[in-house]
């Protein structure tokens, strides 16, 4: 006869709440806990996670804002263990985006000149023709007084969270 010695079973959980914000690196490896499955399922003598889990785990590709998954990736336990794998998700919050409307002045019966504005904090090589989308608009009036210039129908897309300053 022979004996069949099989390798032993741990799950292996990404670690919840892994973020990052849109344009920032990647954390270096991405978090697991190991533990057993059941009763008496644990590493075996001197075995540890560190002796005997080597690999990273890894997500799925994106860079826009969302959830990935986290997946095994290249995480081996060897040949005396088999990893029971728990997936989790990377998330990829947005950045902050500040857009100023720059102040502008005319003269009374004149047409409004352009309404512009300046933008801070860009990321991931976006620039302002690909990202922002729509126009600024203004308070209604022609008399000489203030008016507010307005986000209007500015906007960022997903990637962004914006704060906009009249």
């Amino acid at each position: 006869g022979t004996v069949n010695i099989l390798p032993r079973v741990i799950r292996v959980t990404a670690d919840s709440g892994q973020t990052k914000v849109y344009g920032d690196k990647d954390p270096d490896e991405l978090t697991y806990t190991v533990s057993p499955i059941a009763a008496g399922t644990d590493f075996v003598g001197n075995d540890t996670q560190g002796t005997v889990l080597t690999g990273k785990l890894e997500r799925a590709a994106g860079e826009d804002v969302g959830s990935y998954r986290i997946n095994k990736g290249t995480l081996s336990a060897g040949k005396n263990y088999a990893i029971d794998f728990v997936p989790d998700n990377f998330t990829i919050t947005e950045a902050d985006l500040t857009i100023t409307a720059n102040a502008i002045s005319k003269e009374y019966g004149d047409p409004d000149p352009a309404l512009t504005y300046t933008v801070q904090g860009l990321r991931n090589g976006d620039t302002e023709d690909a990202v922002l989308d729509g126009a600024l608009t203004r308070e209604a009036g022609e008399d000489a007084n203030t008016y507010d210039i307005l986000n209007g129908t500015l906007n960022a897309g997903g990637n962004y969270k914006v704060t906009f300053a009249g």
